[in-house]
């Protein structure tokens, strides 16, 4: 009877500064982040940045790590979840974005070898593969009025995070695959070209998944919002590529 109490005291104080919260003019107080370390540093980082200083109430924390946090146990406000999003059953998600990955290469290695024309060029390539992925080297690849094509590259070089890859692929090293948001500056600056652009890898979704809750308080809608702002604002769009 004591726990049970106990909860709903603190369930009541939750709700109590929930609702204080709502009817501040401006977000405040402290907000848990976590991400997967990619899209935390390319993404979330320049968000929260830009959050802190539009609201200086707020104290952000960025926890950035690719294992899976325990929302609850954790104290996090807000994760951020790329790709496909497993199931859970206390948990609310809702999608805020999406992403694509994209084949990419730095002129440089273009220049080393005949530049891709057509798919059945890529095997004869070098090609940066991302190590964590479960089939890393095969990727299936659609066009309008195509039948989907599925191509077993190469591996020149392993690595196990997106930044890695895209650090060789930037040096040189071969073809790589990598989403949007890790490489739409390198392409947008001419460091990086894309490579057979008219052929479409799957995209992705991008998740903001919340612990479960009657009321949300200003900060964590602020910081949703600004995500999706910026998402949408960086999505793909027309970008130099090479085919």
């Amino acid at each position: 009877m004591f726990y049970a109490a106990s909860r709903r005291i603190i369930g009541d104080a939750e709700e109590a500064i929930a609702a204080a919260s709502r009817n501040t003019k401006e977000p405040r107080g402290s907000l848990r982040i976590t991400a997967p370390v990619d899209y935390g540093a390319t993404v979330v980082t320049p968000v929260a940045v830009a959050l802190g200083q539009r609201y200086p109430a707020l104290k952000i924390e960025l926890l950035f790590g690719d294992r899976p946090f325990d929302l609850v146990a954790e104290r996090i406000d807000v994760a951020i979840r790329v790709g496909k999003l497993e199931a859970e059953s206390s948990d609310q998600a809702t999608r805020i974005g999406r992403f694509s990955d994209w084949l990419v290469a730095s002129p440089a290695a273009l220049k080393k070898t005949r530049v891709p024309e057509q798919l059945d060029d890529l095997a004869a390539h070098p090609f940066v593969a991302l190590s964590v992925l479960p089939k890393p080297l095969t990727w299936t690849f659609s066009r309008p009025k195509n039948s989907p094509r599925t191509i077993h590259f190469k591996s020149a070089m392993t690595a196990n995070t997106a930044h890695a890859v895209r650090c060789a692929a930037l040096a040189g090293a071969g073809l790589a695959i990598l989403p949007d948001f890790v490489v739409v500056a390198d392409v947008c600056a001419g460091r990086l070209l894309r490579v057979i652009p008219e052929w479409h890898l799957p995209d992705g979704g991008i998740f903001a998944v919340l612990p479960a809750a009657r009321h949300r308080p200003k900060k964590i809608g602020a910081f949703i919002d600004a995500v999706r702002l910026y998402v949408e604002g960086g999505e793909a769009g027309t970008a130099v590529g090479v085919s």
